[in-house]
Order: structure tokens, then sequence, then C-alpha cells
């Protein structure tokens, strides 16, 4: 009498995995798609990626750079992070105080093509000594709070979107 119970609760456990192992199958295919869809490159990706790193004073910013850019006699970014810092040490701050976190950002892309693109990027940003002191300071509304609207050149460049121009006076530091 027990093995026949045996058998019948086996046989419904193979029932339920045979129901739902197509659905787990479809489930992992359309992880596998989404994750490769999200990685894949645009324009305004590129954009966002520069801008957080511009403002978080992030020498990564160099990797979404073009090529006329970052072969400049000076390096831009290490120029922008050395005068931005020297402004902070200026005020009586330390470096920190002049890095920032973006939220609120919305791009919109102005203009495409296989190779070119305009994107504008505007946002806030807040004062990011330690990234917990800006999400607190959103929250209780203290500090300031500064928007910026800036529309960013770019290019392809060995299939990758890179900006050029003069993003956020970049060049001109």
């Amino acid at each position: 009498m027990a093995g026949k119970s045996n058998s019948t609760f086996i046989s419904a456990v193979i029932q339920v995995f045979a129901a739902l192992a197509p659905a787990i199958v479809i489930g992992v295919i359309l992880q596998v798609m989404f994750v490769a869809a999200d990685n894949k490159q645009t324009p305004y990706r590129a954009a966002m990626a520069f801008t957080t790193a511009y403002f978080a004073l992030d020498q990564g910013m160099a990797d979404y750079l073009c090529k006329d850019i970052s072969s400049a006699e000076t390096d831009p970014v290490d120029q922008h992070i050395y005068q931005s810092s020297l402004d902070a040490k200026q005020r009586g701050f330390g470096s920190s105080f002049v890095r920032y976190m973006v939220y609120d950002v919305i791009t919109q892309t102005i203009k495409q093509d296989d190779n070119s693109a305009q994107v504008r990027i505007t946002g806030k940003r807040r004062t990011c000594i330690h990234p917990v002191f800006a999400t607190v300071a959103k929250i209780f509304q203290i500090g300031e709070t500064y928007h910026f609207d800036e529309t960013i050149n770019l290019v392809k460049e060995d299939s990758k979107w890179k900006v050029c121009g003069k993003p956020f006076a970049l060049a001109s530091v």
C-alpha cells in the first residue's frame, strides 16, 4: 500500500515539474535577452555615464571622451579635477565638497544618425561628501540643489559612443 502512494506522489511531482519546466526555460531565455538589450550602448547612456562621472570628479569620465578631446596637449580630465579641487581649497573646503551626485536626470535624444548624436541632459545635483550624505540631504532638504541642462554631442568611435565638443565646459577648463 505504501508503494502505491509513493508512486502516486512521484507521478504528481513529475507532472508539476513537466508543467513548470517550459515556464522556467522561457523565463531564463527572456532574462538573457533583457540583459543583452539593457547592456546595448546608446548615446543617452554614454551621456548619462559621462555626466555622472563628471560631477563626481571620477577619473573614469576619460573613458567616455572622444579622441579629439582626450588627445589634447593637457589632459582635460586631470585639469578639471585639479581645478575643482583648487577651487574647493580656495573656499576652505576639501575636494569632496565639490563632488556632486546627480539625480532626477532626464535625457532627450535631439538628433541621431549612425555615427553621431546630440543628447540633451537635464537634472539636479547635490554635494556628495559621501553618497549617504547626498541622500540624507535630499530627504531632509538640507543644502543646495543645483540644476543642470546641457546638450552633449557624441560620436561613434570603435563602435562605442563618445562625448565630443565642450561638455559642461570641460575643454575650456
